[in-house]
């Protein structure tokens, strides 16, 4: 049996011995109550006796010694159910420690997972299949449209247009073109690419972010820090207050209920849990923090600036509005709809996703421009949807369109003329 499917199994063990020792107390059974108590205090402080005795091994005096003797002391003064609450919510915490952890370790395992595996690599024109990290310096790369770039570098042929958000935040795809910068782990949408390496394997710029999480999970915030250090103290501190009692007392019950209500198994463990699993948890949702200290600091801010416009979106383009200049509006989507959905950009998706409803016509000699739009025949009429540079290449006067924008403070990024 595994290793957290033996504590789960110990956990669930002793919470149905207090179960029942419940339902016997409450017929007057008061033995066998007592009985099922110690079963349970048996049961969950088996592995934190364990743990307390090998620490002891190393001459470190552990707060699983403080349980152990706490537990030990409630059973002698007859406090059975202190000795199986202290010793049930201390393998509680533990085993919600571990379970964080694992939910961690498989966050930094979705990104490793993010990783590409097999890079495409340009051979005596040939095309090799080759592991990733084996990809040398100023090796060329080939990218199909959907496949994730495996290396840093600089596009040398092709255009197509790049989801570089895990890497850069950017919301909108990026078109990029020879001699444009792709960063591994990014994804390319649309379009076939030819990449020199500059980065690959372990140097890519991907690479270092996982190492960035791998070590933001080790680095400890002040409080953890502080929480460790008053722990090491703490625990022989409470032991000597405690035989000091009894000497002074003479009264072995104060002496062990002082031990038993000293335990601070959940501070101990609260803060290391709450770190690994707010930083795995960010890392998941495609957020890096650093460290336990600057995950703390967040909690001392009263604003935060975000120093571009579009960086907090949904995470794909969407149509906010359409505006006609000079045409009829519902025309104007037929048309776009109708070139739009032979294209894979994202943009294209979203004109078509915005304009579900509307008919389509026939195109003809429809072509992709890259990194401009598309292009096509409708009723022998030559259209064409995409941005401004595609408009001024084809000698479309666009003013008109502009004139709207100045009127209504509105942004646009894509143009349908014909």
């Amino acid at each position: 049996m595994h290793m957290k499917d033996k504590k789960l199994f110990s956990l669930l063990l002793a919470a149905i011995f207090i179960i029942l020792s419940w339902l016997f107390r409450f017929f007057d059974y008061k033995v066998v109550a007592n009985m099922l108590m110690l079963a349970s205090a048996a049961v969950s402080g088996y592995n934190i006796l364990k743990s307390a005795l090998l620490s002891l091994k190393y001459k470190i005096i552990s707060i699983n010694l403080l349980v152990s003797i706490a537990a030990a002391g409630a059973i002698i003064i007859g406090e059975y159910w202190e000795a199986a609450a202290v010793t049930f919510l201390f393998s509680l915490g533990s085993f919600l420690e571990s379970y964080t952890l694992k939910k961690t370790r498989n966050a930094l395992k979705y990104l490793i997972d993010m990783a590409p595996k097999i890079a495409h690599v340009m051979k005596d024109g040939i095309v090799v299949d080759v592991p990733a990290e084996d990809v040398k310096v100023k090796d060329i790369v080939a990218v199909k449209p959907g496949e994730k770039i495996p290396v840093d570098g600089f596009v040398v042929k092709g255009n197509a247009s790049v989801n570089q958000s895990s890497i850069t935040g950017e919301s909108m795809p990026v078109d990029v073109s020879v001699g444009s910068f792709v960063y591994s782990g990014t994804i390319n949408e649309n379009g076939y690419i030819e990449v020199e390496t500059v980065n690959s394997g372990e140097d890519t710029t991907f690479s270092k972010i996982l190492y960035l999480v791998e070590e933001a999970q080790g680095e400890k915030a002040p409080t953890q820090k502080f929480i460790e250090k008053f722990s090491k103290y703490y625990t022989p501190s409470v032991i000597i207050a405690s035989i000091i009692t009894f000497l002074i007392k003479r009264d072995l019950m104060m002496a062990l209920t002082f031990l038993v209500i000293a335990c601070p198994g959940a501070l101990v463990i609260s803060t290391p849990i709450s770190v690994v699993s707010a930083i795995g948890n960010a890392a998941r949702h495609g957020v890096i923090i650093k460290g336990g200290e600057y995950l703390e600091n967040l909690g001392k801010v009263n604003i935060i600036a975000f120093d571009k416009t579009g960086t907090l979106t949904e995470g794909k383009p969407f149509v906010v509005n359409v505006i006609s200049a000079g045409a009829n509006r519902n025309e104007l989507l037929k048309i776009a709809k109708s070139l739009e959905i032979k294209s894979e950009h994202p943009i294209a998706k979203a004109i078509t996703s915005y304009s579900i409803d509307e008919e389509i016509f026939d195109v003809d000699d429809f072509a992709v421009v890259t990194g401009e739009g598309v292009k096509g025949k409708i009723n022998g009429d030559t259209y064409y949807v995409g941005n401004r540079k595609l408009m001024a290449n084809n000698g479309i006067d666009i003013d008109c369109v502009r004139l709207h924008e100045k009127r209504r403070g509105i942004r646009q990024n894509t143009c349908c003329c014909g």
